[in-house]
């Protein structure tokens, strides 16, 4: 009988065999130390990004502009969205490694559900950014057509 897909990396009692294993256990470990380092980066990244994103509405703000607040608002929602990315990436990482260090299935059951959460929400923003991407060409191509190609200042 011809297995295909999943069904062919497990065995009819339901676990992986030992080559399946062995070769599970070094895509894991290959890809580990890059999860890690990038949710790493993306927590540090994101509160530098909230930081100075705060720091320049702030004084904006002083200066007599409601942008400055805009921008604020802003700079949090990046950072908030940033770190809770870094968190995932990060988890995913020590998912990987108690799998790696103890045999652990538990292990790379977190690690893939970090990165199924990580790409899911990476995927809602992509769909979102496409969204404000397509208003605002709808809304360049409406106010062309309402100003009779005319934007003098």
């Amino acid at each position: 009988m011809k297995r295909n897909g999943a069904q062919r990396f497990i065995e009819s009692n339901g676990t992986l065999s030992e080559p399946d294993t062995f070769r599970l256990a070094k895509k894991i470990q290959s890809t580990r130390g890059w999860v890690s380092f990038i949710g790493t980066m993306m927590i540090i990244l994101g509160c530098f990004t909230g930081l100075l994103l705060s720091i320049l509405g702030v004084v904006l703000t002083i200066m007599g502009g409601w942008t400055g607040i805009l921008l604020i608002a802003m700079g949090l929602a990046a950072a908030v969205i940033a770190i809770c990315l870094g968190v995932l990436l990060s988890r995913a990482g020590r998912g990987a490694k108690i799998y790696l260090e103890r045999a652990n299935q538990i292990g790379a059951l977190t690690y893939h559900e970090k990165l199924r959460r990580y790409f899911s929400f990476r995927g809602v923003l992509a769909i979102i950014g496409l969204c404000l991407l397509g208003i605002g060409v709808i809304g360049l191509i409406v106010s062309l057509f309402t100003t009779g190609f005319n934007w003098s200042f």
